[in-house]
């Protein structure tokens, strides 16, 4: 087709005469647009190791005076650099072990600690929403570079990269604090946010005064709900993700060799870890995070019908208890980092190159999974079954609690 319309009239009217007319000058063509840097090229290895050593070396809860004015300096460095980036960060407020109380009788301590959120809402989707989280609180001996400084330089720099990229899912990034003495600030978060995931609980009608009381082995009448108000269709906890080392029989494991699974002895791969009924989604997480960094090698444990105890030490386990998909993505910690939970968890001691490739695999495995426009969504959770798995029941070992050792 003719863009010109003066042009046709005079190549038509040329041919009418029999004249030879000149042709047309030849419109140039656009060079092609390059299409938009993949999210995961901007990761910056020093950037993140510049975050990890700006956290406060003491930043513990159940520490000293100066650990706990530590981790509130903490609280304030990541909300001004998620503000810095142009967000709007909620903070989510909880209480421990009467921090209300101790804060009355002594005016200058806050009243409670703090959860930080962001979120980068979907476009078409945003009902339908993944959940990234890091814990910015550490040990009391230890200044927690590895343990979880990794982790929360990995969710500022998905913070920077996703955002104003359109993506049809919602994604949203989690800093939980208190996770050292027991997920406490991911517990309260996961209570408060319980309706979401579970729907309101709707009230049971007025009893009628007339009618005879229920016997007493009679059971107790099913709580009723409305539809929930989002969709959680996966979860990640970062936490522990800068360690590596390519020693012989550098890695231990808490699961002993099975048919289905020969542990790995040495420490040079990311461990994903969740269960079986949630494979869809720890498969789709995995496979887009090999996409976004092919050389980073990743060990995928599961085909576990129940968490065992060793998989619950992070911040995911509270989603996973009330039904979420969620994993836990690590290096493992002390089963095989000699610096865990000790002084020596320092930056010196971190794989800078292949960190920084875990990082751009969960960077491109977010955007990925949230779906950039125009792109098809990937599928994160399994259709409901005719003949549902039956081994697939509780999600927790009965004798397991979510906590840290």
């Amino acid at each position: 087709m003719f863009r010109n319309p003066l042009s046709l009239a005079a190549v038509l009217l040329g041919s009418a005469m029999g004249a030879v007319a000149e042709p047309p000058p030849a419109t140039p063509i656009a060079p092609p647009v390059a299409p938009a840097a993949r999210p995961e090229e901007g990761v910056d290895r020093d950037r993140l190791l510049a975050e990890i050593r700006a956290l406060p070396a003491k930043r513990a809860a159940n520490g000293s005076d100066e650990h706990r004015k530590g981790l509130r300096q903490t609280e304030d460095l990541l909300l001004a650099r998620l503000r810095e980036m142009g967000y709007t960060p909620a903070t989510h407020e909880f209480d421990f072990l009467g921090s209300s109380r101790q804060a009355r009788a002594d005016s200058t301590e806050p009243s409670t600690w703090r959860n930080i959120i962001v979120e980068i809402p979907g476009k078409s989707r945003p009902d339908e929403v993944l959940i990234f989280s890091a814990h910015f609180d550490a040990v009391p001996k230890a200044p927690g570079a590895d343990d979880d400084g990794t982790g929360v330089a990995a969710i500022l720099e998905m913070a920077r990269l996703l955002k104003d990229r359109p993506m049809q899912r919602t994604i949203r990034l989690c800093l939980f604090n208190l996770e050292e003495v027991g997920l406490v600030g991911s517990r309260a978060y996961v209570e408060s946010i319980e309706n979401q995931i579970n729907g309101e609980v709707i009230p049971p009608a007025a009893a009628d005064p007339s009618a005879p009381p229920a016997a007493p082995d009679a059971p107790a009448p099913q709580v009723k709900r409305k539809p929930p108000t989002k969709r959680f269709l996966g979860m990640a906890s970062l936490d522990g993700i800068g360690y590596f080392t390519d020693a012989p029989n550098s890695q231990k494991s808490p699961i002993p060799e099975s048919p289905v699974f020969k542990p790995p002895t040495v420490g040079d791969f990311i461990g994903i870890a969740g269960i079986l009924k949630h494979r869809t989604y720890s498969q789709a997480l995995e496979k887009a995070m090999k996409a976004s960094a092919p050389s980073l090698k990743t060990v995928n444990v599961d085909f576990l019908p129940i968490a065992v105890p060793d998989i619950l030490r992070s911040d995911h386990a509270w989603f996973l208890k009330e039904g979420v998909p969620a994993v836990i993505v690590a290096d493992t910690a002390n089963f095989r980092n000699p610096h865990y939970h000790q002084p020596t968890d320092t930056v010196e001691t971190l794989d800078a190159d292949r960190y920084a490739e875990v990082v751009r695999a969960v960077v491109g495995a977010a955007h990925k999974l949230a779906g950039p426009v125009g792109e098809p969504l990937v599928e994160l959770q399994r259709k409901p079954s005719a003949n549902p798995d039956k081994t697939a029941g509780s999600e927790m070992t009965p004798a397991s609690e979510p906590g840290k050792e």
